[in-house]
């Protein structure tokens, strides 16, 4: 490993680790509030979470981005890892939110949760999802083709 890729990785885990240590200072900040106000503000920490998640799979897919802005060519989207991938994924990372927010929403989302159980767990992992694959839907070409699987890539 050369120390050019030693000190990128280092540099990113730097990235990560400020922003972590943001996210934590913001947590606080806002458990603080809640005691004083002696308010729940739970719609403030749902969407610092949310939104901290989604950040969290863009710095994630930095590299990607980086890589591919110093190839020659034009700016491509992956219509199908955004349509099959990313939309379900945002879907899925709001359901919460959908929940409180839309009205008449709450016979269809419960109906959802049986099939789907999706939890708080699982809604942080589509967060993190969403933010890795919009990223990483756009890549440059240098013709007008489509970025497709061969048979080499589906057996490795």
């Amino acid at each position: 490993m050369s120390k050019k890729t030693a000190l990128r990785y280092l540099l990113t885990l730097g990235v990560f680790i400020i922003y972590a240590a943001a996210g934590g200072f913001i947590e606080n900040y806002i458990t603080e509030l809640r005691s004083r106000l002696y308010k729940p503000l739970i719609l403030e920490l749902m969407f610092i979470t949310t939104v901290f998640n989604m950040g969290i799979g863009i710095l994630l897919a930095s590299h990607n981005y980086f890589n591919e802005k110093r190839k020659e060519g034009s700016w491509k989207v992956d219509k199908y890892k955004l349509y099959f991938l990313c939309i379900p994924a945002l879907f899925l990372s709001l359901l919460t939110w959908m929940y409180l927010w839309i009205p008449g929403s709450r016979p269809i989302l419960e109906t959802l949760q049986i099939v789907l159980p999706v939890r708080i767990t699982s809604m942080n992992i589509f967060q993190i999802l969403f933010g890795y694959t919009l990223v990483t839907s756009f890549y440059k070409s240098t013709n007008n083709s489509k970025p497709e699987l061969s048979d080499e890539n589906m057996q490795s």
